[in-house]
């Protein structure tokens, strides 16, 4: 099972990235969250890809 956090600017609600631990392997959501960082998504778009 994951532990998955993701990282926003509070005023912004921006996402600037995520805390992690798994022993599972997490390359997909790590690649999904680097898209959305750059696509300047905001933390409320998160939760529809993650």
């Amino acid at each position: 099972m994951a532990n998955y956090t993701p990282a926003y600017e509070t005023k912004t609600l921006g996402v600037v990235g995520a805390k992690n631990m798994s022993q599972a392997n997490l390359t997909q959501s790590v690649n999904t969250l680097s898209i959305c960082i750059e696509n300047n998504m905001m933390i409320d778009q998160l939760d529809f890809f993650l």
